[in-house]
């Protein structure tokens, strides 16, 4: 659930209320000092362009950025600021043609307004000793045009040279991790890095060997691009191997055909783990059967069950194990970039792709992460 369609079904009213009660409960000052202890030395944030440009259905929501800002001071952790938009991705760069592949027209407006948020996120946080790094939008189209791209990235890169001189600048490589959309871009420009997203939960279904070898292969690309351009910071990545992690790309919704494998049920939680008694939605009604909107893709909840990253499909006897080694082995490919972040910390039931739930179940090699402790 994004947080425009969150906003926009409940009403600004309720829906800032109840993201309020969300943002003070969700990530806590003891999570991140569990972090810090663990190793983690940088934290990366979301900020929707809404926060620093507001419009509708937008009410004050900067609330939990400035606190985890201030905490991640006082615990010596750094932070990347990056940002968000309210749209699909195709739709940022202007409209596109579905039917011819390509863009129709470009909106040079949407662009713009991005700039803006981008010196407004600069101006704020720029005297703040725990923000070193912005980049300027979050996974934008593989098809967004390319030269399109990097001139938003260049006039980006310019404002944050002008007002924050020492921050770092990181472009996201728009699923387009190779040489020949990168080679030449901001070279020689200080300061500079590639951000490249790796998972393996929409890869085609195969054997766990090929899992393996794919983990182990990312770290020669990885090295490839640092040796030839710049910098490279892995800035998702996580052990889910399956699409069908709930609500994944979205509420009640999937790719079309995915998930390919089948989703293991756990419970659900009928209360709010966090957000405390009486909520609204709480507690959960285990009588009901799969509720709308129905979208496209299958993997829903339904009586009590949640859906969450296949246990089986490998034919694994010990998942713990199979996960571990897949750690293993993804940890030593992303280490050789200039540094990762693991995508999340923390999830309700999902340990597949929560760091503190593979720590506290022994699936992160102790000898390469230390295990965190919540």
């Amino acid at each position: 659930m994004d947080t425009y369609t969150f906003c926009t079904a409940l009403g600004k009213e309720e829906a800032n209320r109840q993201l309020r009660i969300h943002y003070e409960n969700w990530v806590t000052e003891k999570d991140i000092g569990a972090l810090a202890a663990a190793g983690i030395n940088s934290l990366r944030i979301p900020v929707g362009d809404w926060m620093f440009n507001p419009y509708e259905p937008f009410s004050g929501c900067t609330t939990g950025v400035a606190m985890r800002t201030t905490v991640s001071l006082t615990l010596h952790l750094k932070r990347l600021l990056f940002e968000h938009w309210p749209i699909r991705q195709a739709e940022w760069a202007g409209t596109f043609d579905v039917e011819n592949h390509n863009y129709s027209s470009i909106n040079y407006s949407n662009l713009n307004h991005s700039i803006v948020v981008v010196e407004a996120i600069i101006n704020r946080y720029k005297g703040h000793k725990a923000v070193m790094e912005i980049e300027p939008v979050n996974e934008p189209w593989e098809l967004t045009p390319i030269k399109v791209l990097k001139e938003y990235y260049w006039k980006s890169y310019k404002r944050v040279k002008a007002l924050a001189l020492l921050w770092k600048f990181i472009i996201h490589d728009s699923f387009r991790f190779g040489l020949a959309f990168w080679a030449d871009f901001l070279r020689g420009c200080p300061d500079i890095a590639l951000d490249t997203h790796i998972y393996q939960a929409w890869n085609s279904p195969g054997t766990i060997e090929d899992f393996f070898s794919n983990a182990c292969q990312q770290k020669y690309v990885i090295t490839k691009m640092e040796d030839a351009m710049m910098p490279v910071i892995v800035g998702e990545w996580s052990i889910g191997t399956d699409n069908s992690a709930m609500w994944l790309n979205g509420f009640n919704d999937n790719l079309p055909g995915f998930p390919k494998v089948q989703c293991h049920m756990v419970d659900c939680p009928i209360n709010s783990t966090y957000l405390g008694d009486g909520f609204p939605g709480t507690p959960l009604d285990e009588t009901k059967p799969i509720q709308g909107p129905y979208s496209t893709g299958m993997c829903e909840p339904s009586f009590g069950k949640c859906p969450v990253n296949s246990q089986s499909f490998f034919h694994q006897y010990d998942d713990a194990a199979l996960t571990r080694a897949l750690t293993l082995k993804k940890l030593n490919g992303v280490a050789v970039g200039h540094g990762w972040y693991f995508w999340n910390f923390k999830t309700e039931i999902h340990y597949k792709v929560e760091f503190f739930g593979l720590g506290s179940s022994g699936r992160i090699p102790q000898e390469r992460v230390k295990v965190p402790q919540r």
